[in-house]
């Protein structure tokens, strides 16, 4: 019977052991690590009770409502993240320097953090795209369901983030890879991003399927990760010039010279994701004419005119500038005027 007694309390006393264990580790799981306020700067505005576990979200959102006899609603709802995605995410809690309870206001954060804190409230998709760290970002749109973020590192890398969504915009797939090219080549990369930003008081630049003749090459081997595309890089087209009227009140055509003395003229806009195809052709016309004759005439004419070379430089005219209505003449293209709907 003693044997027997001990057995037993022996058991119990394992059990209870294993229960307390079992116990404190769930305990421990649901342990809120981070508790987040977070304030928008909508009329009347928001707010997200952000709660941050191990391994889950919570979020409790308010909207609140300024109209007379009107209520603010409240929703709640929880995310579950991956291992990899709570690191990150517990990561750019602590570089906010946010302690247990905190608030926060959009206003006291740049677009980065607020681009990723909205992330957070719309689930481990959007906050895997917003969280990734860059210098530039370009965010490439080649149809409706399939886009990519291509992020420009200080240290010179590329990664890129491919992303499939559905119908309602909800994410699908996220592919993630980085661009490994000859220094070469990866020097080209870069050397594209400063220049596309450097003009820029952003560090994320949108863009279309509509790709420029100077820039196609380099934007496919980015989406395709194949730097065969660069092979004969330096021997391609450079932009010359951007030639463009802002005179009337709609959007206007865009005309890129190039130093093949060939041109695009942009005349067209889509609503349906298609590449814009533009009227193609070459000019024989010194266009630093046009910018030496500047000065002759009066600010008090039609426009003005952007002139812009490939260095960065502006200049403005108008459109009794004579030899820029003769350059626009010898190649059949009026600037004066508005898009038209691509057919």
């Amino acid at each position: 019977m003693k044997i027997i007694k001990k057995i037993i309390m022996y058991s119990i006393g394992i059990l209870l052991f294993v229960g307390s264990c079992i116990f404190i580790y769930y305990m421990c799981k649901n342990d809120t690590l981070y508790n987040l306020t977070y304030y928008d700067d909508g009329e009347p505005g928001s707010k997200y009770d952000i709660s941050i576990y191990n391994d889950k979200i919570g979020i409790v959102e308010t909207h609140f409502c300024s109209a007379v006899d009107c209520e603010s609603n409240t929703e709640k709802y929880e995310y579950k993240y991956s291992k990899e995605n709570m690191e990150k995410l517990i990561k750019f809690v602590k570089g906010l320097n946010i302690k247990l309870l905190g608030d926060i206001e959009e206003k006291d954060l740049n677009d980065y953090q607020n681009d990723v804190i909205r992330g957070i409230t719309l689930g481990e998709n959007f906050f895997e795209i917003a969280v990734e760290e860059y210098n530039y970002k370009i965010e490439y749109s080649e149809n409706k369901n399939l886009s990519y973020n291509i992020h420009f590192k200080n240290d010179g890398s590329v990664v890129v983030k491919k992303i499939k969504t559905n119908d309602d915009y909800d994410i699908t797939d996220i592919d993630t890879y980085n661009i490994n090219f000859k220094s070469k080549n990866m020097e080209v990369l870069n050397n594209y991003a400063k220049e596309l930003f450097k003009n820029e008081k952003e560090n994320v630049i949108y863009k279309n399927s509509t790709l420029y003749k100077d820039e196609k090459n380099i934007m496919q081997s980015i989406i395709k990760n194949d730097e065969t595309y660069l092979k004969n890089i330096n021997d391609e087209v450079k932009l010359s010039f951007i030639i463009s009227y802002n005179g009337i009140n709609c959007e206007t055509p865009i005309l890129r010279l190039y130093d093949d003395n060939t041109y695009e003229y942009f005349y067209t806009i889509s609503y349906d994701d298609k590449p814009l195809i533009p009227k193609m052709g070459t000019y024989n016309y010194d266009i630093s004419k046009i910018i030496d004759n500047i000065d002759k005439y009066e600010e008090n004419q039609s426009g003005p005119y952007s002139i812009i070379d490939a260095n960065g430089n502006n200049y403005t005219t108008y459109n009794s500038n004579v030899e820029l209505n003769e350059f626009l003449n010898s190649i059949d293209v009026k600037l004066e005027t508005c898009t038209v709907n691509q057919e």
